[in-house]
C-alpha cells in the first residue's frame, strides 16, 4: 500500500469517532425537540399563549419603550416556556394509567415513546433550569407557588376531588399571570387588580375542561366537579359561571376607562363567544364535543386577556374624549 494511502485511511480512523458522536448528538436532540413536542402540543393556547399577551398588557400599563417591549417580551418567552414545558411533563408523568389510555391515548407514554420515570427526570432538569431564570427575572416567587401547586396536583392528589381541582388551577392561573405582569414591568398591584377578577372567572368556569375526560375520570376514580355535580347540573353551573363573572369583569375593568369603540368591540365578541360556548354545553353534550368546547373556552380565556391589552392600549382616546366633553 503506498505512503498516500496510509495517509488517506488514518485520516479517515481518525475522524470516525467525531462523526459517530456527531451523528449520536444529531439523533439524540432530534428525538428530543420530537417527544417534547408531543408532550406539549396539546396545551400550547393554555399553557404558553398568555405570556406574551398579559405581558404585553402590563407593558401597554406603563407604556414601555420599544427596547423595554423587545427586552421584557424576549424574557417572558423564555419563562413561559419553561413553565410550560414543565407543567406538561408534569401532566405526562402522572399519565400512563388507564385514564390516559382513555382520554388521552395520543400522549408519549402511553405511545411508550418514552417512560414515566424519563418524563420526571425531564421535570426535575426542566424545573431547576426554570427556577434558576425566575429568580434571575425575579419572579422566582410566582415560581415557587406553581410548583407548590403542581405538589398538590399530582404528589398530593388534590386532582382527584373537583373543589381542590379547580383551586389548583386557580393558584396555577395566578402564578402564570403575576408573573407576565412582573415581567412587562408594570405595579403588582395594578395587574393584582385584573387578575383577581380573571381567577374568578376560571374558578366557577374550569370545571368545563373536565367534560371531556369523564370516562377516564371515572376508570382512574376521581371525582371532578362534574362527576359531583352530574352532568347536566354542571353544565348549568359552568354556564352560570361565564355569565356572572364576565359580567363583572367587563364592567369593573374593561369598562374601567371608559367605553371605547375597540372595549365595546372585545365585549361584543366575548359576549357571542360565549353565547356560542353556552350553548355548546348544554345541547352537544358529547365527548367530541366537549372536546371541541374545552378550545373554545381556552380561546376566550385568551380572549379575555387581549381585551386587557386593548383597555389599556384604548385608555388615552377615552380620557381624551372625556376632556374634550
Amino acid at each position: 500500500m503506498s505512503l498516500a494511502a496510509n495517509r488517506v485511511n488514518n485520516s479517515s480512523l481518525r475522524s470516525a469517532p467525531w462523526n459517530n458522536l456527531l451523528y449520536w448528538l444529531y439523533v439524540t436532540i432530534k428525538r428530543e425537540i420530537e417527544i417534547s413536542y408531543a408532550f406539549m402540543e396539546s396545551n400550547f393556547d393554555a399553557a404558553f399563549v398568555p405570556f406574551p399577551i398579559f405581558a404585553t398588557a402590563s407593558l401597554l400599563h406603563r407604556k414601555g419603550t420599544y427596547e423595554e417591549v423587545v427586552s421584557s417580551l424576549t424574557n417572558t418567552l423564555l419563562y413561559g416556556f419553561f413553565f410550560y414545558y414543565s407543567t406538561e411533563l408534569a401532566n405526562n408523568a402522572d399519565g400512563g394509567t388507564i385514564e390516559d389510555e382513555i382520554n388521552k391515548p395520543n400522549r408519549p407514554i402511553v405511545q411508550s415513546q418514552t417512560t414515566v420515570a424519563a418524563a420526571k427526570l425531564r421535570f426535575y432538569l426542566a424545573s431547576a433550569m426554570w427556577l434558576l431564570l425566575s429568580y434571575i427575572l425575579d419572579v422566582y416567587i410566582w415560581s415557587l407557588l406553581w410548583i407548590a401547586v403542581l405538589v398538590s396536583h399530582y404528589l398530593l392528589r388534590a386532582s382527584r376531588i373537583g373543589p381542590a381541582k379547580d383551586l389548583c388551577i386557580v393558584l396555577g392561573v395566578t402564578s402564570q399571570l403575576m408573573a407576565c405582569w412582573k415581567l412587562g414591568g408594570s405595579d403588582m398591584h395594578d395587574g393584582w387588580r385584573w387578575v383577581k377578577l380573571i381567577i374568578l372567572w376560571i374558578f366557577f368556569t374550569v370545571p368545563i375542561q373536565d367534560f371531556r375526560d369523564v370516562p377516564g375520570y371515572l376508570a382512574a376514580g376521581r371525582r371532578t366537579t362534574p362527576i359531583l355535580l352530574g352532568d347536566f347540573p354542571a353544565r348549568i353551573y359552568a354556564s352560570m359561571g361565564l355569565v356572572a363573572t364576565e359580567y363583572i369583569l367587563i364592567t369593573h375593568r374593561v369598562f374601567e376607562f371608559g367605553y371605547t369603540l375597540p372595549t365595546a368591540l372585545m365585549t361584543s365578541l366575548i359576549s357571542l363567544l360565549t353565547l356560542g360556548l353556552i350553548y355548546r354545553l348544554t345541547r352537544l353534550r358529547t365527548i367530541v364535543h366537549d372536546r371541541v368546547s374545552y378550545r373554545w373556552y381556552i380561546a376566550l380565556y385568551n380572549l379575555i386577556l387581549i381585551t386587557a391589552c386593548v383597555s389599556f392600549a384604548s385608555r388615552d382616546c377615552s380620557i381624551s374624549s372625556k376632556l374634550s366633553l
